[in-house]
């Protein structure tokens, strides 16, 4: 997981309210879950849309998911995945939100969900 944004989550958290910043967590935690299951084609997209629901602000993830199940409907799953990444560098790029992978030999961490 990303610490990019830690201290600014430390702030929210602050700033909102813990329960009601856990609360936009597990909506993130649901997001995930619904790309990992219905969009995931090939190696390594677990990391990536780990870190991109974890960098991306939460309106943006449900406008992406709005677009994405509207236009994906009748498509493999191979232009599924295709079109949720584009949307989410669309989104990233348009926040100035850097959500591409650094490649490293040590980048082969599993996702462990709680």
């Amino acid at each position: 997981m990303t610490h990019i944004n830690q201290l600014i989550d430390m702030e929210k958290a602050k700033n909102m309210g813990v329960e009601k910043y856990n609360q936009q967590q597990r909506q993130k935690v649901q997001i995930l879950h619904e790309f990992l299951e219905n969009y995931n084609y090939g190696n390594d997209n677990e990391l990536f849309f780990c870190t991109a629901v974890n960098l991306l602000p939460l309106t943006d993830l449900f406008e992406i998911i709005e677009s994405v199940e509207k236009y994906t409907i009748n498509m493999a799953l191979k232009e599924k995945y295709g079109y949720l990444k584009h949307k989410l560098f669309e989104y990233a790029n348009n926040s100035n939100i850097n959500i591409e992978l650094r490649k490293s030999k040590y980048n082969k961490a599993k996702i462990i969900f709680f």
